[in-house]
């Protein structure tokens, strides 16, 4: 019985197939997961088993929660790698393809070292179950593709500078990178959210292979940047990184248009 319906890092999902199969894993790993469950029901402000007030006895029916979890959150890194352990081999490849998408948004350097850390922290999982040959076949694999196709994309976004103005190049590596800029704050920035999506902004500009934001270009400049030249009041001095996945196809969309650009 499979019980993933798709390729996300959902908590509710992961614990009904794991229990599924429940003689299959160590009472350890199990143990180590509704503790954790117990812990992410409590941020979504849900009662967790132990603390159901009903008195009927134990029941599962929060740890099925259907709760997705997004890359920078609590236990994403655990979740994803029991996700793994419970995906059928022939698919792994698809969820690894598919999580590359939604939660790094197509960025190789971070999904891979996220992804070797990944083997590290969690070998007693991923090692007895053979997984961890599946995953480092493929890094290897989007290395290549990734070195193949480089060049290419930065010579793209990076060609015709002098189609649009740069009046920040001490910010951004050319005019395209500026209008980027300034069309993904005006679809994405909302005055309730403005620290996390301008956190979003800079750090998925800055990612390879994009590098549409200077390299040099730190935190608290980017900050100090838009205090100055958008009228902000960012007091904070770093960015957390969030990825919501809402945002993704509209930074798709504008990336995938200037790196169209002849």
């Amino acid at each position: 019985m499979n019980l993933h319906n798709n390729y996300d890092i959902n908590t509710g999902v992961i614990f009904l197939e794991f229990t599924y199969n429940l003689e299959d894993h160590p009472a350890s790993l199990l143990h180590e997961m509704t503790e954790r469950l117990e812990f992410i029901l409590v941020a979504h402000k849900i009662i967790p088993t132990r603390f159901h007030p009903d008195g009927d006895g134990i029941t599962h029916v929060q740890y099925k929660t259907n709760i997705t979890l997004s890359c920078g959150e609590t236990s994403f890194d655990f979740f994803f790698a029991l996700k793994l352990l419970l995906t059928d081999v022939m698919k792994i490849r698809e969820l690894l393809i598919y999580q590359k998408r939604m939660n790094f948004n197509d960025g190789l350097d971070n999904y891979v070292e996220f992804l070797e850390d990944l083997l590290i922290k969690y070998r007693e999982i991923l090692t007895d179950n053979k997984i961890d040959m599946i995953v480092n076949k493929f890094i290897i694999n989007i290395k290549k593709e990734s070195n193949k196709n480089l060049n290419q994309i930065d010579n793209s976004i990076h060609k015709a500078t002098q189609d649009f103005e740069n009046p920040h190049p001490s910010i951004f590596k050319n005019g395209y990178a500026y209008q980027m800029f300034i069309e993904l704050k005006e679809l994405t920035v909302k005055q309730n959210t403005v620290v996390a999506d301008y956190s979003f902004i800079f750090h998925n500009m800055k990612a390879k292979p994009i590098n549409a934001i200077n390299s040099t270009v730190t935190e608290p400049a980017f900050i100090e940047f838009l205090n100055t030249n958008f009228q902000t009041d960012i007091s904070v001095l770093k960015l957390p990184f969030r990825n919501p996945a809402h945002k993704k196809p509209i930074y798709t969309s504008i990336v995938n248009k200037y790196l169209t650009n002849p």
